[in-house]
């Protein structure tokens, strides 16, 4: 992400999410990290839509940043023995390693499938309107 933002804040932003880390920061400390990076989740960061008003908890992201792999392995084996069809929607100009998770996700049972999204970032429904509607259409309908 820091390699996708732009040079003049990369210092800074780190600062802030390693203050946000450490459960230092602020509320608005965090929005500043997020409206600096925002332009890297983009498939073409010089083009990024503006950052949407938002408001965000330092405690929630540090704790779900904290624990995000925490679990994996039970989830990943409760969709292996699931019959529920899934999607995994990725875009293809994502910054996050997508490759690997999203095929791996959508992999783990016979009823998923992956969409990759071209030409999309981290949020392939702000890059290309319509991509999840259409991804969902793969979904079974009763």
């Amino acid at each position: 992400m820091y390699a996708r933002t732009p040079k003049e804040g990369r210092d800074r932003a780190r600062e802030l999410d390693e203050r946000a880390m450490a459960g230092e920061g602020t509320a608005e400390d965090g929005l500043e990290s997020l409206r600096i990076v925002w332009p890297a989740y983009f498939a073409d960061p010089e083009t990024a839509p503006a950052m949407p008003p938002i408001r965000m908890s330092v405690e929630a992201y540090s704790g779900i940043i904290a624990e995000v792999t925490t679990g994996t392995d039970q989830v990943a084996a409760k969709l292996a023995a699931s019959a529920v069809p899934y999607g995994v929607i990725a875009g293809a100009g994502s910054p996050m390693p997508w490759g690997q998770a999203a095929r791996a996700s959508a992999e783990i049972s016979p009823d998923a499938f992956l969409t990759v999204v071209p030409a999309a970032g981290h949020f392939p429904w702000l890059d290309v309107p319509g991509c999840v509607r259409a991804a969902l259409q793969r979904l079974p309908h009763e």
